[in-house]
């Protein structure tokens, strides 16, 4: 019999860790209510339901010897519910989930453990926004506690101009973190606690929606605070007694590396490793759940381009349409039919002797996008 993969989520993420899956032979059980999610398409068997829904819940369960999640916002009964149960692993474990899903309670719990983070305020009945610019000052970020992804739940306030809103809503106010580079670290760890870490990912956003455009591995960063990024993150997935991969986002400042937050789950920025990798953060992520070893991390110089929703490319969008004429390009299409500006539709890697050299892969196969 086949072990077998129970996957809370139907996005992209639950379809490319469908598709490392079946490549190294394990069954695989989506749970989602999303009809056009790319799990939907490559999952072995799908339950077709809310995250809310115990008896869904009940159904995964049977289904699976090992459940893990695509996403951090899974409701909390459904979380109590699997933490109580004791036949089928669950990871990452429901209380890392309970706590990471929450992001005062994950600020606290980095400053608790002496991670180096920017320094916040949690405010669990609504913002109160004398407080933070007391505590902050006129320039900070608000986020909200549960939810936002991709610059949703996320406002930069200058000067003290707070939009409307986050009254009655859970939130927690960052100090305004100036002239970084964003790098992130992806931790594999196995139920051992054995880890190991991928080379570092730079991050380069678009401004106007505070969403991930451009990621380069390995970052342009020094061998110092590339060693200090992969041990930090190897201590934070370690006090968390993670398993599978987890990704530890940063600021890198002209003084510090700060945490900003961590995703216990796959991750955009890793997308590229199904290209530039002996095995990508999907498999691993894959085996280390599952207990199958995970291969020693080896990684290529790369650029992943994500395919955001615009004009100038929208026909390729709707058509799914490939990159024809960029050799060393990849294009990944997620089956999104509901079009709306920066969503990610897609994305693009391109592979090289260098970062600099697949930049300008990268490059030439937007363009060839934005010509079809």
């Amino acid at each position: 019999m086949k072990p077998r993969l129970g996957i809370i989520g139907g996005g992209q993420l639950g379809g490319l860790i469908c598709q490392a899956a079946q490549a190294i032979g394990v069954e695989t059980t989506v749970l989602t209510k999303a009809p056009e999610g790319l799990a939907v398409t490559h999952a072995g068997a799908l339950i077709d339901a809310g995250f809310d829904d115990l008896s869904a819940i009940d159904a995964l369960l049977a289904a699976s010897d090992v459940i893990t999640f695509e996403l951090e916002d899974v409701p909390v009964e459904t979380l109590q519910k699997l933490a109580e149960q004791d036949e089928v692993r669950i990871y990452p474990r429901p209380e890392t989930m309970l706590l990471i899903q929450n992001k005062g309670l994950q600020k606290d719990w980095l400053v608790r453990h002496g991670f180096p983070t920017s320094d916040h305020l949690r405010f669990d009945e609504g913002l109160d926004a004398a407080a933070a610019m007391d505590r902050l000052g006129p320039d900070f970020v608000i986020k909200t506690q549960r939810g936002g992804y991709d610059g949703l739940g996320v406002t930069v306030v200058k000067g003290g101009a707070i939009p409307a809103g986050y009254e009655d809503v859970p939130t927690i106010a960052e100090a305004l973190v100036q002239d970084f580079v964003e790098i992130a670290a992806l931790v594999v760890r196995d139920p051992a606690g054995n880890t190991q870490v991928f080379p570092i990912f730079e991050s380069i956003f678009d401004e106007s929606g505070n969403v991930v455009r451009r990621v380069a591995c390995p970052a342009n960063v020094s061998a110092d605070v590339t060693s200090q990024a992969a041990q930090l993150g190897c201590d934070i997935v370690n006090a968390l007694e993670g398993v599978g991969v987890f990704a530890i986002e940063y600021f890198l400042t002209q003084d510090a590396l700060l945490v900003n937050e961590i995703a216990p789950r796959v991750h955009n920025v890793g997308h590229l490793t199904i290209e530039a990798s002996n095995a990508s953060q999907f498999e691993q992520h894959v085996r280390a759940v599952m207990n199958m070893s995970p291969p020693s991390v080896s990684v290529s110089p790369a650029v992943m381009e994500n395919l955001l929703y615009e004009a100038s490319i929208a026909t390729a969008c709707e058509q799914s349409t490939d990159v024809r004429g960029v050799d060393g390009v990849a294009v990944h299409w997620y089956g999104k039919s509901a079009p709306r500006p920066l969503r990610k539709m897609g994305h693009l890697t391109a592979v090289a002797a260098s970062v600099e050299q697949a930049a300008r892969l990268a490059d030439a196969a937007v363009e060839e996008l934005r010509g079809q």
